[in-house]
């Protein structure tokens, strides 16, 4: 099905995007030909801010840190495992702390993108699939209440440095409830503009991800970090 926008998240301008990772994880979108969405609990595994109120946050609703914390576990938790992301880089330029945060080691690449390539990508999925810029804030502003998603779409200013936009699946049918994610299916021509080899790797692993590419017959560019060719 195509991109569906939705009214509670903040649709990003047409930017240039990016995920960073390592050669294991551009080789799984290749082959498999899909996006990996993670779960709200695995990401809450990497930051358990992640999905949370703050204090003060509850304290402007009106809430009991411990009575809403039974409430959402009763009501709210089937809801958000419900819930599936596929996190990007909106930057019109690479960025050295992502290649340093995302990428281990010499052998890293970064795919990208943009805004109107993610969407259009998803132009033959069976899932609908959306998106939204996080907004960074702390206390009572920016407090996401109207739609539960929105607790997964904003983070404190001290990651603002990851300017993240992120992909969101909803799993309506409740198929995939317990899994750390789920793979959806994405047009790779469409989504990735080009591949792009990290500073730190070696001349040999430039040719090494060029030849991987040709060989899964894809035409997509891919070039040295800062390159073009």
């Amino acid at each position: 099905m195509p991109y569906v926008a939705r009214s509670y998240l903040d649709d990003p301008a047409d930017i240039q995007v990016w995920r960073y990772m390592d050669i294991e994880k551009l080789l799984s979108i290749l082959v498999d030909q899909a996006l990996f969405f993670a779960s709200t609990r695995t990401i809450a595994s990497d930051d358990w801010f992640e999905g949370q109120f703050t204090a003060d946050e509850l304290a402007a609703l009106g809430l009991d840190p411990t009575v809403f914390k039974e409430i959402d576990e009763k009501y709210n938790a089937t809801l958000l495992s419900q819930l599936f992301f596929n996190c990007w880089h909106m930057n019109n330029s690479e960025s050295d702390a992502m290649w340093k945060i995302y990428v281990n080691g010499n052998g890293g690449v970064a795919i990208s993108s943009t805004v109107a390539r993610l969407k259009e990508s998803f132009r033959n999925s069976p899932e609908d699939i959306s998106l939204g810029k996080i907004t960074y804030a702390v206390g009572t502003h920016g407090v996401h209440v109207d739609h539960p998603v929105r607790r997964y779409m904003r983070k404190k200013p001290a990651f603002s440095h990851e300017q993240e936009a992120r992909l969101v699946f909803f799993d309506e049918y409740r198929s995939h409830l317990g899994r750390p994610g789920v793979l959806i299916p994405v047009d790779v021509n469409v989504l990735i503009e080009k591949v792009v080899i990290s500073p730190k790797a070696e001349a040999w692993f430039l040719s090494l991800v060029k030849n991987l590419v040709a060989k899964l017959g894809y035409g997509i560019k891919v070039v040295p970090s800062g390159g073009s060719r």
